[in-house]
């Protein structure tokens, strides 16, 4: 039986391919499905994160109080923020962030407010 180089160089070629398509279809299981998930079972642990907390800011920090005590972040401390439709995202580095929930403003005045201040971010 011989064995045709062709097909071998054509199997060779292809195999980088099904890696790609491995993994993308690998980060969207994950996203959709193993994250989610994740995140839930790290609420449902953690009581500190069900808590209500109350947050206000000023020029120079954004402050946060609940029931157990209280904080202040120095803007200068954020490296940059993102926002999707229903959150925003302050980080404090590439692997911890802060999550602010657009419905807790009182409305679209006090939002744009603090996202004028956000803005701010990164910018040296």
């Amino acid at each position: 039986m011989g064995v045709d180089a062709r097909a071998l160089g054509v199997r060779r070629r292809l195999q980088p391919a099904r890696g790609a398509v491995g993994g993308i279809v690998a980060r969207e299981v994950a996203r959709r499905f193993v994250l989610p998930w994740r995140s839930r079972r790290v609420f449902a642990q953690q009581k500190s994160l069900q808590r209500p907390v109350e947050f206000w800011w000023d020029d120079d920090a954004l402050h946060g109080s609940n029931d157990r005590g209280s904080n202040s972040t120095p803007w200068t401390d954020y490296v940059k923020w993102r926002q999707s439709e229903r959150i925003i995202l302050l980080y404090l580095s590439d692997a911890m962030f802060q999550m602010v929930p657009k419905r807790c403003f009182d409305g679209p005045a006090q939002l744009a407010a603090f996202l004028e201040r956000v803005e701010t971010i990164g910018r040296a």
